[in-house]
């Protein structure tokens, strides 16, 4: 099993973004995941605790990648943008720092490279 960072770039609704696909991911019964886990920031000397990122730290084998591409198809279906109308964009984030993006009209063109992409991530 490998992680996978999944940074949802939006504008300032990034955390309630990522908290959405979060769910959308737990709720997903073909995404065969380990773990799904929306990371905090780190604490300031002066804050008691921290907010949540628009970060998820997403802990997969191979194999469910292209059920992960799906799942995000879907999802981008449903959110391709934020209420404010800015389009929302998605990057992944290899445990090395290996990183790309991708936003919803990608995913649907270049789902079959980005299979690959993010196959290549998870190893």
């Amino acid at each position: 099993m490998n992680t996978l960072k999944i940074h949802v770039l939006a504008d300032e609704e990034s955390s309630k973004e990522a908290k959405n696909l979060k769910n959308w991911l737990e709720n997903d019964e073909d995404l065969d995941y380990q773990k799904i886990k929306q990371e905090r920031a780190e604490l300031k000397e002066d804050e008691a605790g921290g907010v949540m990122e628009a970060t998820l730290a997403v802990v997969l084998g191979a194999p469910a990648v292209v059920q992960l591409v799906k799942a995000l198809q879907t999802w981008f279906t449903q959110k391709e943008q934020t209420k404010r109308g800015e389009e929302i964009t998605v990057e992944f984030e290899k445990s090395d720092g290996t990183k790309f993006k991708v936003n919803a009209k990608q995913l649907n063109d270049q789902s079959a490279e980005l299979i690959r992409e993010l196959a290549s991530l998870s190893k």
